[in-house]
């Protein structure tokens, strides 16, 4: 099989073309408008999707079996201060490689999405099928693509597609380390750096939320259980299954303060955390319910343990 993954240089998208890589049998075209800072033993394009007759071509070209497409941008902070340029890269670049793959009979799609499209969701457990409230430009660009491919499949009966909605991934292979985004560094990897010695302290906004030890509650999954439900759903669209939306999270949750219990315990340091006000808007609790991808796509979480996940955080923070 042939696969098209965009954003091949970013975080998700250098893990993804890695580990296809090593899956073996696999055609890889790599596109991204930047450089990779790894060899993957695969073919990369440079080019940005913006240019909607390149893409198209490109599609023609290749004529790829599977689209993975990765390519946004992501630091929220960064995107609600420039949300035309957010609108324009995360929505309209979608929107000229979806077409492109229309135009070219390419009918197999996977969209990285996020859990952030529900906001602010009260239910202890976040179903595909509640209601999305995005609350800031970030998660609405995904929701938005979510609807165009959902209205794309309705007409082009041929065209599938898998959004994930990825709760907050943490870990990495070494090598893509500075792959992540330096101003959206997952909170596991910041409190690694205080326990490694990096950094002084951690700081958490907001310790009086309705949790069980007041700071928020977040399921975070490892990149490599992200990895395979990837390439689950990449299986889930070769037995030509219907399109589908899944949520890609371990249904465990997790708070800061047990992560810097945690860390403290594996680094054996103290880890001094300061605390200030809560931010506008936060998610208290994002836990996913991930029954459907279970029994869809055969799929479960390999790593759950926190001790096990934060080891593998610190190890790698330590090594670099």
């Amino acid at each position: 099989m042939k696969f098209l993954i965009t954003g091949a240089s970013g975080f998700v998208g250098s893990h993804t073309a890695k580990y296809l890589s090593e899956k073996g049998n696999k055609e890889l075209v790599l596109i991204d408008k930047r450089k990779p800072t790894y060899d993957f033993g695969q073919e990369f394009i440079q080019l940005d999707l913006s240019d909607v007759v390149a893409v198209s071509q490109l599609i023609s070209n290749y004529k790829p079996d599977i689209v993975i497409h990765n390519a946004s941008l992501v630091d929220p902070v960064y995107i609600e201060n420039n949300p035309l340029e957010a609108y324009l890269i995360n929505v309209n670049y979608t929107i000229n490689l979806i077409y492109a793959c229309i135009q070219n009979d390419v009918n197999n799609f996977i969209y990285p999405s996020s859990c952030a499209v529900y906001g602010n969701n009260e239910n202890k457990y976040i179903d595909e099928e509640d209601h999305v409230n995005p609350l800031n430009v970030y998660s609405k660009t995904k929701e938005i693509c979510e609807r165009v491919l959902a209205d794309v499949a309705s007409r082009y009966r041929d065209f599938s597609y898998v959004i994930l909605r990825i709760f907050r991934i943490v870990g990495t292979y070494p090598e893509f380390a500075n792959t992540e985004d330096k101003n959206i560094i997952n909170p596991m990897r910041l409190i690694a750096r205080v326990a490694a010695g990096k950094k002084k302290y951690f700081i958490i906004n907001g310790n009086d939320h309705n949790t069980l030890d007041g700071t928020v509650e977040r399921d975070f999954i490892h990149i490599k259980d992200v990895m395979d439900m990837i390439y689950a759903s990449i299986k889930y669209l070769e037995c030509g299954n219907e399109s589908n939306i899944f949520n890609c999270g371990t249904g465990k949750a997790t708070s800061l303060l047990q992560i810097v219990n945690t860390m403290s315990e594996i680094s054996g340091n103290d880890i001094e955390v300061r605390y200030s006000e809560s931010r506008e808007n936060e998610y208290v609790r994002q836990v996913a319910n991930i029954s459907k991808a279970e029994q869809l796509l055969s799929w479960n979480p390999n790593l759950l343990s926190l001790l096990n996940i934060c080891k593998s955080v610190y190890d790698t923070e330590i090594g670099l």
